[in-house]
């Protein structure tokens, strides 16, 4: 044999060896089974594990000593990333985890393993109805339907926090334990609890959680609980005084191809923001391309209107398609997506139609990603649209001052933007000009009047031991840095203390926000860095596609405390997720809440190009998580998080297994080639 063919040989080898080693058994009856498993003691759990040594898996969830009935299905190497479902306790006080292979159902010995990461894809967040623009004292019917399929639901909670800063106390919040895994906020103790009806006028973020639970096996055998808390819902919320508006947060101008040549740079010492037309039906405004670029060379905010013809569904739902697609690689594309609801076509529809066609456009812009918004008059609005599911979108309303009298004696209700005149001036624009007040908060801005908005934050979620007494501080400094700071209390040297958030002060002070308060950075340790608020929900991943086929991912990947980075999604041939993946996408996240639909990520998965045959998907996030280290340095400990991943196949294709009818006897290399192996 030359050398390149003992090279190719060892190679072929090398491959062979690290793949698993399939073995097919006589068929076991389900009901067999499931008898077994009857008399074994079930845990929830919805894992990534990695097998720390070469693995039998059973048919059973036990050996062949435990339970005769029991066969070998696989054989795999160390190293190996499975998917868990379930985990039981057997007959004999063994922890099995309960695995999908392709179709293939099996168990394997918990002891073999190691967790990998607690996985929460199983979530669903579905109907949400969440308040998105109130009156001042106006109540307001939450909804929608929280599940899971393999995590045990734990507590449930909403919350309103004012501004945009999760990780400081709500200003209200309720919860409530599911029974179930589903929970149903519709009339439930939650909603009755909610009491929109005392928040004072400005901006909010609305949220809602779900305690995940799993169980797994430690690294000493030992039975163990693992749980997230996952952000579910996130919804910006604005509630306005019809008498008295809030303080107007910016000045903006909304254009189109009929406002002509616009001069950018002089406009953008103007305006705080912009609302640009993107498109009527599916058809691009002539300027938009022009207007957006030029809005992100100048560092102007902006949104985008659809013109909307839809008389159905699912013209609505194209010509949001539409628009999104137009929007993706704009930096600046900060606000929200608007459908405009004024034309004749929409007039002639009848009020359910034109609710369904909204709704419709509303769905794809928000499952997008993106904010979604409704553009039309007062009278429209309250004709059409007066009800809870559009409270719930951000509403940009047409009153031009001086004919009615203003926004302020016309409106009961809630407003994000209001169009006041249609004869506006602007540096930069000639002619008439649609000008516009804000009263949500435009990017970095905030309505925290505290000291910490004088502060420097960094996303931070830690476990911390103090290395001697500290004294809690009600902000992040001494009262001596601000004298609004107060002592909290005082705490002693060894206590564990969790870490939400990181500050530098005033006075170039690193502090830790914890609960309660603030502690100086240097006097905790860093025990560990936590990662159990990133994870996903309402995943779609379909588990046999069509050869040559388009398929859209889904799916939202958030976290409340650590930056999102990048998102990632890799699609690998089999079953080896640590190989080199047949297709990847990634793209940037700007904020802690990402959707896969229709992203840069999805668009870097070309599916139609994958041969008939079996691969896994996977889903992960690389997130930042900001400390100070033993030297009193602001550091960042970067980690790759996988939310989810998930075995698929093209073209119908399944596994095939070799007979064997004698114990499995590892495969060995020679300079030759490689054994066979039984």
């Amino acid at each position: 044999m030359s050398n390149t063919k003992r090279i190719l040989a060892l190679i072929l080898c090398a491959a062979l060896f690290l793949s698993n080693v399939m073995i097919s058994t006589p068929g076991v009856s389900a009901a067999t089974v499931d008898s077994y498993i009857s008399s074994c003691t079930a845990y929830p759990a919805n894992l990534a594990v990695k097998t720390t040594v070469k693995s039998t898996m059973m048919s059973y969830p036990c050996s062949a000593t435990t339970e005769s009935g029991s066969t070998a299905t696989h054989i795999i190497p160390a190293g190996t990333i499975l998917n868990v479902s379930a985990l039981y306790k057997n007959t004999a006080g063994e922890y099995w985890y309960k695995v999908d292979r392709y179709g293939t159902v099996a168990y394997i010995n918990g002891a073999d393993t190691t967790l990998v990461e607690h996985l929460t894809g199983d979530v669903t967040a579905e109907d949400m109805l969440c308040p998105g623009s109130l009156y001042d004292g106006q109540t307001f019917p939450i909804g929608g339907i929280v599940s899971s399929t393999v995590n045990k639901l734990g507590k449930i909670t909403a919350s309103m926090y004012w501004g945009v800063d999760l990780t400081i106390d709500p200003v209200i919040s309720a919860s409530d334990t599911a029974t179930n895994n589903t929970y149903n906020l519709t009339g439930s103790t939650i909603d009755y609890n909610m009491n929109f009806g005392s928040l004072d006028t400005g901006v909010y973020t609305y949220t809602v959680s779900a305690q995940c639970i799993s169980y797994y096996v430690d690294d000493n055998g030992e039975l163990a609980e693992s749980v997230k808390d996952l952000i579910v819902e996130r919804h910006r919320c604005v509630i306005t005084d019809y008498t008295n508006p809030n303080d107007i947060n910016g000045w903006g101008v909304d254009v189109s191809v009929w406002n002509g040549y616009i001069d950018w740079s002089q406009a953008r010492h103007d305006l705080d923001f912009a609302i640009l037309r993107s498109s009527f039906e599916e058809t691009t405004d002539n300027r938009f391309i022009e207007y957006a670029t030029n809005c992100d060379k100048y560092g102007i905010p902006f949104g985008i209107y659809v013109y909307s013809y839809a008389e159905n569904v699912a013209e609505a739902e194209a010509e949001a398609r539409y628009a999104v697609s137009l929007v993706k690689n704009y930096e600046m594309m900060q606000l929200p997506i608007f459908f405009d609801a004024e034309d004749a076509v929409l007039a002639a529809l009848s009020k359910s139609e034109l609710q369904a066609v909204t709704q419709a456009f509303i769905d794809v812009v928000r499952e997008s990603g993106y904010e979604a918004g409704i553009y039309t008059g007062i009278s429209w609005f309250n004709y059409y649209y007066n009800t809870p599911q559009f409270h719930s979108v951000a509403k940009w309303l047409v009153q031009i001052d001086g004919f009615y009298g203003g926004y302020t004696n016309s409106y009961n209700g809630g407003v994000h933007f209001w169009q006041y005149n249609w004869e506006g001036v602007c540096s930069g624009i000639t002619g008439d000009l649609d000008v516009n007040y804000c009263y949500d908060l435009l990017p970095g801005q905030t309505n925290d009047t505290t000291y910490r908005s004088k502060c420097s934050a960094y996303d931070s979620h830690l476990l911390v031991n103090t290395n001697s007494s500290v004294t809690m501080m009600k902000y992040p400094c001494n009262s001596s840095t601000n004298s609004t700071s107060t002592t909290v209390k005082n705490v002693a040297a060894g206590t564990d203390l969790v870490v939400t958030a990181l500050y530098k002060n005033t006075a170039g002070e690193y502090w830790y926000q914890v609960d309660g308060g603030y502690i100086p950075a240097n006097k905790a340790t860093v025990k560990e860095f936590l990662y159990d608020d990133v994870g996903m929900y309402n995943p779609d991943m379909a588990d046999n596609l069509s050869s040559g086929g388009v398929y859209y991912i889904r799916g939202w990947v958030t976290s409340q405390h650590n930056a999102l980075k990048n998102i990632n999604a890799n699609v690998y041939s089999g079953e080896n997720i640590q190989g080199t993946p047949v297709l990847t996408g990634s793209d940037a996240a700007v904020k802690n809440e990402y959707s896969l639909y229709l992203s840069d990520v999805d668009a870097g998965l070309s599916f139609g190009n994958l041969s008939n045959g079996y691969y896994t998907y996977e889903v992960s996030a690389d997130v930042e998580n900001y400390y100070i280290n033993s030297n009193g340095v602001l550091s960042c400990e970067e980690e790759t998080v996988v939310v989810y991943t998930q075995p698929f196949t093209v073209g119908g294709a399944t596994h095939s297994h070799s007979n064997i009818s004698t114990p499995a006897v590892a495969a060995t290399c020679t300079s030759e080639g490689m054994s066979a192996s039984t």
